[in-house]
């Protein structure tokens, strides 16, 4: 008018647009979700058909490069091709498709996410201070030291401690890091780095990298010696041993580190139930917590 008053409802398309932009982007990851939930039934009653369908409907709606949840059904998508391929290998093969999740799941990249997610979340530091202060203890006067990390990845939680030990006036006379992983490139970057920061500060430094699954690592692969203070570390691994009721594998796990006759393990875990022995329960519920 006159008066140069707006007018109230100058906006009111603009919000219309974005509300059905919000129900359009609601819908599809509802049907995102009912896509993948499809295609667990289809695997668990081997119906071939039903799972060539769901998994290229999925791989045509689902991108790592999306929205939020398409991110994580294309990762779901991904996991479970590849699932399928290794029950099946006469049946299905990893094609040019999956070219992107090729990329996305490269070692270089994988290094740099988890750097990135430790600068931004405040847990990774919590969980690394509380248990170097326990393991700095545990080491008191102790002349060889041996840490076992069943998940090393770059080895960030270990320069903070060889500070703390060697700036003792009795430092350790030898370090030893077993580092557990399935990348041995990342393994091999690891003992690289952490052994050129044990040599800035003087320290004694031996690396073990032993490259296999969790569940497969055996004693003899960690190389525990006599006369030394063995520690393990074990942060948000135990939600990998996959649970059968019984419990016989996480059993047999614990019973591994219980052999290494440690004098500390330190653990770490998500309230979380992953490992469910039924490939639907655990898809349920990991997509609920994620």
């Amino acid at each position: 008018d006159g008066n140069g008053s707006g007018n109230p409802y100058q906006h009111e398309g603009t919000e219309v647009e974005t509300g059905e932009e919000d129900e359009e982007e609601e819908h599809r990851g509802f049907e995102l979700l009912s896509l993948l939930t499809g295609c667990v039934d289809a695997i668990g009653s081997r119906n071939v058909a039903a799972i060539n369908h769901f998994i290229a409907k999925l791989g045509d709606l689902a991108s790592p490069r999306g929205t939020s949840i398409s991110r994580i059904c294309a990762y779901y998508t991904e996991a479970l091709a590849i699932r399928v391929t290794r029950l099946w290998p006469h049946v299905f093969q990893i094609t040019a498709t999956t070219r992107d999740f090729d990329r996305v799941v490269d070692d270089d990249e994988m290094i740099t996410a988890l750097r990135l997610l430790n600068q931004v979340t405040p847990i990774p530091k919590f969980l690394h201070f509380t248990s170097n202060e326990m393991l700095l203890r545990a080491f008191e006067g102790k002349e060889r030291v041996h840490i076992i990390d069943f998940d090393i990845k770059q080895g960030l939680q270990w320069p903070s401690l060889f500070q703390s030990l060697a700036s003792r006036t009795n430092p350790p006379s030898h370090v030893r890091i077993t580092g557990v992983g399935e990348s041995k490139q990342e393994l091999n970057e690891t003992g690289d780095r952490l052994a050129g920061f044990a040599e800035a500060l003087n320290l004694p430094f031996e690396f073990h990298p032993v490259v296999d699954r969790l569940e497969d690592v055996r004693l003899w692969m960690l190389h525990v010696k006599e006369h030394e203070t063995v520690a393990v570390n074990c942060v948000m691994q135990l939600h990998k041993i996959l649970y059968d009721g019984s419990g016989g594998a996480l059993r047999d796990f614990l019973g591994l580190i219980r052999s290494t006759n440690p004098t500390m393990v330190v653990m770490a875990e998500q309230e979380a139930e992953h490992n469910e022995a039924r490939l639907d329960s655990r898809v349920c519920n990991s997509l609920k917590y994620y």
